[in-house]
């Protein structure tokens, strides 16, 4: 059985839109996500914070999470749940350390605690 794999480009609306729906059984990858991910960084100045790219995915790929993106997961030790989603986007981010593509780290700012990805 042959797949339908899709593609898009970073921050170009018309190929955003032309996405589909994931479907049961279905759902974005961490080495996708790892590939946006360094080219979202690269456009970005090569700095993020985790919460502008948590807002940039949902932009680039929200409408596109099937039911499997958007369960909730349980997170580690604090018994408190998150979308899948969220969770592949943390293993991109894995991915991309171990392949010396991204470099990872946080700090405190202003008495927040700041997580940052860098390309």
């Amino acid at each position: 059985m042959r797949k339908r794999i899709e593609t898009f480009l970073v921050n170009d609306g018309r190929s955003i839109r032309r996405l589909s729906k994931d479907r049961p059984n279905e759902e974005n990858s961490a080495p996708a996500f790892c590939k946006t991910l360094v080219e979202l960084l690269k456009r970005n100045g090569g700095v993020m914070t985790q919460q502008e790219i948590e807002a940039a995915f949902l932009k680039n790929y929200g409408k596109t999470f099937g039911p499997d993106d958007l369960r909730p997961i349980p997170v580690a030790k604090t018994g408190k749940t998150r979308p899948k989603w969220k969770n592949t986007l943390d293993w991109a981010k894995v991915l991309g350390r171990k392949k010396g593509l991204l470099v990872t780290g946080s700090k405190t700012v202003q008495k927040k605690r700041v997580t940052y990805v860098l390309a």
